[in-house]
C-alpha cells in the first residue's frame, strides 16, 4: 500500500536545471566521438605501419646489385601498390568528419622536406670533400712522382759521371 512515508516525490525543479541535464549526455557523446576518431587513426596508423615494414623490405630487394629489370620492375610494381594502399588507408580514416591521420601527415610530409633538404645538402658537403680529398691526393701524387723523378736523374748524372772518371775524360 503507497502511503506518504514510502512515497518520495521529489521537489519541482526550476526549468534552467532540466535545460542542463542533456549537457553530461553531450559530452559523454563527445567523449565516444573522439575516442572513435582517435581508434579508427590508431587502426589506419598500425595497417600503415604494417606497410611501411613491407615497402622497407621490397626497398632491400631492389637494392640489391644483380638484380635483372623484369624483377626491378616487379618490385616497383608492388612498392607503387603498397604506397597506394597506405594512400587509400590515409584518406579513408575518417569519423565523424575528423581525419587525425591527414593532419599528421601533412605535418609529418613537411619534417620530411626537412630532413630531405638536410640530407641533400650534406651529401652535396660530402661529395666536394670527396671531390677535395681526391684532388688533394692526385696533387701529392703528382708531387711524389717530380721528386723521384728528381732523384732518378741525379742518380744517371752521378752514374754518367762516374763513368766519364773512369774513362779518364
Amino acid at each position: 500500500m503507497v502511503n506518504p512515508i514510502n512515497t518520495i516525490i521529489p521537489p519541482p525543479l526550476p526549468r534552467n536545471c532540466w535545460a542542463a541535464l542533456p549537457a553530461p549526455r553531450r559530452v559523454r557523446n563527445g567523449i565516444s566521438r573522439a575516442s572513435a576518431t582517435v581508434d579508427v587513426s590508431l587502426a589506419a596508423g598500425e595497417a600503415t605501419a604494417d606497410l611501411l615494414v613491407d615497402m622497407k623490405g621490397l626497398a632491400v630487394q631492389a637494392s640489391q646489385e644483380g638484380l635483372d629489370q623484369t624483377s626491378h620492375d616487379a618490385i616497383n610494381a608492388q612498392f607503387n601498390a603498397l604506397r597506394h594502399q597506405i594512400s587509400s588507408i590515409n584518406d579513408s580514416a575518417s569519423f565523424g568528419g575528423g581525419n587525425l591521420i591527414a593532419a599528421a601527415t601533412l605535418e609529418t610530409h613537411n619534417e620530411l622536406l626537412g630532413v630531405q633538404n638536410d640530407t641533400l645538402k650534406a651529401g652535396i658537403g660530402e661529395l666536394i670533400d670527396a671531390d677535395m680529398a681526391e684532388e688533394s691526393a692526385t696533387m701529392v701524387s703528382g708531387q711524389i712522382k717530380q721528386s723521384l723523378d728528381v732523384i732518378s736523374l741525379n742518380i744517371a748524372n752521378a752514374a754518367l759521371g762516374r763513368l766519364v772518371a773512369m774513362i779518364g775524360g
